[in-house]
């Protein structure tokens, strides 16, 4: 973003099929401001087969504390709608 000189961005999915919180660790959040991000925490067992439920959780656990000690965003959700954590696929946060 920073090469494209973008400060501004609306909506940011990122699924990446695991390094999402290194990635996040990359932005300088003070050069770019994103409105609300989605991001992929489930995590598939060997071979794609079930998910992977303790390293999922595990991850949302490190992506909420990410985003908490970032004082700049809040968690809205988990998607789909109405599923428990443990079979969630993505979660949501907004700036605040």
């Amino acid at each position: 973003m920073a090469a494209l000189e973008i400060t501004h961005v609306d909506y940011l999915s990122l699924d990446v099929e695991g390094p999402e919180l290194e990635i996040l660790r990359t932005i300088d959040w003070t050069q770019l401001q994103i409105d609300v991000i989605t991001v992929e925490y489930r995590i598939h067992g060997a071979l794609n087969v079930g998910i992977d439920k303790p390293a999922s959780m595990k991850k949302l656990t490190d992506l909420r504390e990410f985003f908490l000690n970032s004082s700049i965003y809040r968690e809205l959700g988990l998607l789909p709608a109405g599923m428990s954590e443990a079979d969630g696929l993505d979660v949501v946060f907004a700036r605040i």
